[in-house]
């Protein structure tokens, strides 16, 4: 199927690609008699007219509201933290902007194009919410910096960037006392800090790993008995191993999906019952979390977009509290 551009119709004419854009953006720079022709042709090729949000970018005042991501779109797109923030971000901005642009920071850089003076112009959107999204690599998607809110990882350093960040050293907290709630009185923690950084939080992964721990032994307390520290997600071998090291534990928490996921697949392939003879959790409520039926703490992206929103015009920074996603993984506590 052949597209029809601005180029094809000014072929067709034998005119200039501008004199073709300035029949629908400007024609005060035309006759009557010239701009009905080209109008006319356009008509009989199909051609609607110039995008107006295209438009609106180049000349750097659209009131389109952009969400930025970390990754690329296809990838980032498919957790439900992700989803969370897009139908919320969505919804509002819809409401009260032009619309929502969808961008990734890692597939695509703003370009630049020529301005009415000639000089390179930035095309840029009306307010950006970025997502894990370092400070330095959202500047060419807005100018002002009033007009930008980052949420996840450090707080920005320059101070007129506002910022949402998640507790979930609080989320952890909440989970050991749910567990603790449950009669669990032998909880056995599984830390993998090199792994907190790969579910969206571009905070240094040792600095989450340890905020995550806090949090799971402020909650737990007294029932935390023992804690391991590993450098990757378990092998099989290792899962074995250390469900028969954690034999008189009723409950494991993880600082991650990933190590709760492998202890869960071997558990039950040992023949341990879950959540009847052992419970488990995690933390990131990535993709498979959910269709295992794992307990998790998951990032509070549907309030996220509305306080981004909210701090778009008024700015300021806020903390949420990571949510508690309650599945099949745990139970009451009973000995194997």
């Amino acid at each position: 199927m052949t597209v029809t551009t601005v180029a094809s119709i000014a072929a067709r004419l034998g005119i200039s690609r501008t004199t073709v854009s300035n029949a629908f953006s400007r024609p005060d720079q035309l006759s009557s008699h010239l701009r009905q022709e080209i109008l006319c042709a356009a008509q009989a090729l199909g051609y609607p007219g110039p995008d107006p949000l295209a438009q609106s970018l180049r000349r750097g005042n659209s009131s389109y509201v952009a969400l930025l991501f970390g990754e690329e779109l296809a990838t980032s797109l498919l957790t439900s933290a992700a989803q969370r923030l897009l139908a919320s971000v969505a919804a509002a901005s819809e409401q009260h902007w032009g619309g929502l642009l969808l961008a990734s920071a890692a597939a695509c850089r703003p370009r630049r194009a020529a301005g009415p003076t000639g000089r390179a112009s930035q095309p840029t959107a009306g307010g950006l919410i970025a997502y894990s999204v370092p400070e330095q690599a959202t500047g060419g998607f807005v100018r002002s910096p009033g007009k930008r809110v980052l949420i996840g990882g450090p707080p920005p350093t320059n101070p007129e960037i506002a910022w949402v960040q998640f507790d979930l050293a609080l989320g952890a907290h909440a989970l050991g006392r749910h567990l603790v709630e449950l009669g669990h009185r032998s909880v056995h923690m599984v830390r993998t800090p090199v792994f907190s950084a790969s579910f969206g939080w571009p905070e240094p992964a040792e600095a989450m790993g340890e905020h995550i721990f806090d949090g799971f032994s402020q909650g737990l307390g007294a029932a935390l008995s023992h804690t391991y520290d590993l450098c990757a997600v378990p092998t099989r071998k290792q899962c074995v191993e250390l469900l028969g090291t954690a034999e008189n534990a009723t409950a494991i928490a993880c600082d991650n999906d990933a190590t709760a996921l492998a202890l869960h697949a071997i558990a039950k392939q040992l023949g341990i019952k879950i959540p009847e003879q052992l419970s488990i959790v995690g933390v990131g409520d990535v993709p498979a979390a959910r269709l295992a039926g794992l307990t998790t703490i998951s990032e509070p992206c549907a309030s996220a977009g509305h306080t981004a929103l909210a701090l778009l015009a008024e700015g300021g920074r806020c903390v949420l509290p990571a949510e508690v996603m309650m599945r099949d993984s745990t139970g009451p506590a009973h000995s194997r």
